[in-house]
């Protein structure tokens, strides 16, 4: 299941009890040019 448009925290905490396989949204990044989402990973992974 994926999941879009999480812009906050508690959202994030919600969705992944919930099973959610993916999830994005402005909570993670603001949306990037094609080139930058390839290579894309967020911070709390890096």
């Amino acid at each position: 299941m994926t999941i879009e448009g999480v812009e906050e925290n508690r959202q994030y905490i919600r969705l992944r009890e919930f099973g959610a396989d993916t999830i994005q949204g402005f909570y993670f990044s603001k949306p990037l040019p094609a080139d930058e989402a390839i290579v894309f990973r967020p911070a709390f992974e890096r």
